[in-house]
């Protein structure tokens, strides 16, 4: 087991949370310092094993065409399998916190 918690979250989170991790990797993408790139890069990939959100690394290879054009392929090569589900029944496990949805009009 994992020395960190994990969290169980539902779906629109989820999506919002892989939104922001994203823009946080454009802005990581765009350091110029290699230090402060990999320490960011650690960050986000840690955020990332806490939620379970799979991540991918984008390959892309360019091939230039005799008339001049240029074909991109582009790639997303996943940096792990993807993962066991595991059924918990009565969510008793002990590094999983279910993380409830709160009503933004409450304080």
């Amino acid at each position: 087991m994992a020395d960190y918690p994990t969290y169980a979250i539902d779906d629109d989170t989820q999506q919002l949370l892989e939104s922001a991790m994203n823009l946080a990797q454009r802005v990581i993408d765009l350091q110029e310092d290699d230090e402060t790139a990999e320490a960011m890069q650690f960050e986000l990939e840690e955020l990332a094993l806490r939620f379970s959100i799979q991540r991918a690394r984008i390959v892309t290879t360019e091939t230039a065409n005799d008339d001049g054009s240029v074909d991109i392929n582009i790639k997303l090569e996943p940096e792990h399998d993807k993962p066991k589900l595991t059924v918990i029944d009565g969510n008793k496990g002990e590094n999983i916190s279910v993380l409830h949805p709160r009503d933004p009009k409450k304080p």
